[in-house]
């Protein structure tokens, strides 16, 4: 055995809940033992009885992740315990079980004081929507400023809406389009979706009109198709899909009837050598009233 492993087995046994918490947490991350929750959570329990609030909230989040409902109330307990004591993750967790707004706010404040960038964004939209706290714009843009330098899409993408509407601050639509970039780099799609209305509308952009085009849906999503996709296709303006990278073209628009006749002319034309044909179809219903035609020619 690792001697670290030992020593720190050897310690949590004595009841040093330091040891027990990174003994814990060595068994839910599989660390020089078998990856184990039950063995983990075992721990972190014994820590969270002797006040440990990052084992409280690491506890917290096994029973809130637990398919046992009747854990919900654990869960929200051990939260709220280690939120008590300035633990910020507790704290954002305390604020987004909270159905009370003003509640949220002051637990979504105090963790976005300790710099956590979802606590921070959950903030600004509070104070954008006058959820729980008077509203104001220019406490919006804060917030959001403070989670988007921190990487965090959506608040990449709240604070290039704020510029586009000139919320808070003046209007800046070039400022928008970089930071809906910088969220839709981060695999945010509706900051794709709105950079795809923006190119096309041809706002004024100083980025490369390729990046751009790279990174933007198309504003025609719906009338596209991928053929290894068709359920979540996501149609970039260079033509490519956005989750596999394949080719996409415009979907056909014509009904299961319409399509089913045009296959029927298509059969009679190549019935003695007919080609390996890719229909964009409809969808599902579409595709088998094509096949139906085909087998009972």
């Amino acid at each position: 055995m690792d001697p670290r492993l030992a020593e720190l087995q050897r310690a949590a046994e004595q009841g040093d809940p330091v040891a027990q918490c990174e003994l814990g947490i060595r068994h839910e991350e599989g660390q020089g033992v078998p990856r184990g929750y039950e063995q983990a959570a075992f721990w972190y329990k014994k820590a969270a009885e002797q006040g440990l609030s990052e084992a409280q909230y690491r506890l917290g989040r096994y029973y809130d992740q637990s398919e046992a409902h009747e854990l919900d109330g654990e869960a929200a307990r051990w939260f709220r315990a280690a939120a008590e004591q300035g633990h910020a993750r507790a704290q954002y967790e305390v604020g987004a079980e909270s159905d009370d707004d003003a509640e949220a706010v002051k637990w979504f404040q105090l963790a976005a004081e300790q710099g956590l960038p979802e606590a921070q964004f959950h903030l600004g939209d509070h104070c954008l929507w006058g959820s729980g706290v008077r509203r104001d714009y220019v406490a919006a843009v804060r917030w959001f400023r403070r989670a988007a330098d921190q990487g965090l899409a959506e608040a990449e993408y709240a604070l290039g809406e704020m510029c586009n509407e000139g919320w808070g601050l003046q209007q800046d639509r070039p400022e928008a389009v970089a930071w809906f970039l910088r969220a839709a780099k981060h695999g945010y799609e509706p900051a794709q979706e709105a950079l795809g209305k923006m190119v096309a509308e041809g706002v004024a952009l100083p980025q490369d009109p390729q990046e751009l085009r790279k990174w933007s849906i198309a504003p025609d999503a719906v009338e596209r198709w991928c053929p290894c996709c068709e359920d979540s296709p996501r149609p970039l303006l260079d033509g490519t899909c956005g989750s596999c990278g394949e080719q996409i073209a415009p979907r056909d628009t014509r009904s299961a009837e319409e399509l089913g006749q045009a296959a029927q002319t298509m059969s009679t034309r190549y019935r003695s050598d007919v080609p390996c044909v890719v229909i964009a179809g409809a969808g599902l219903t579409a595709l088998i009233a094509v096949l139906v035609v085909l087998l009972v020619l």
